[in-house]
C-alpha cells in the first residue's frame, strides 16, 4: 500500500505543479517584457528555469500515467 500513496502523491505533484509553473512563466516574461530592458533579466532567467522544472515534471508524469 505505501507504494500506492508515493505514486499517488508524485502524479499529483506533478499534475498540480505543472499549470502553476507555467503560468509563473508566463507571468515572469509579462514582466520581463514590461521592463523595456534589451537584455534578458532575473525575470527572464527564473522565467526559464521554472518552464525547465515544469516539462521535467511533464515528463515524469508522463512516466508514472505509463
Amino acid at each position: 500500500m505505501k507504494g500506492r500513496n508515493t505514486l499517488y502523491c508524485r502524479v499529483h505533484i506533478a499534475a498540480t505543479g505543472d499549470p502553476i509553473l507555467i503560468f509563473l512563466y508566463g507571468l515572469l516574461r509579462l514582466i520581463d517584457v514590461m521592463g523595456g530592458n534589451p537584455n534578458h533579466g532575473l525575470a527572464w532567467n527564473l522565467g526559464h528555469v521554472l518552464f525547465f522544472i515544469a516539462f521535467s515534471l511533464f515528463g515524469s508524469l508522463t512516466v508514472e500515467l505509463r
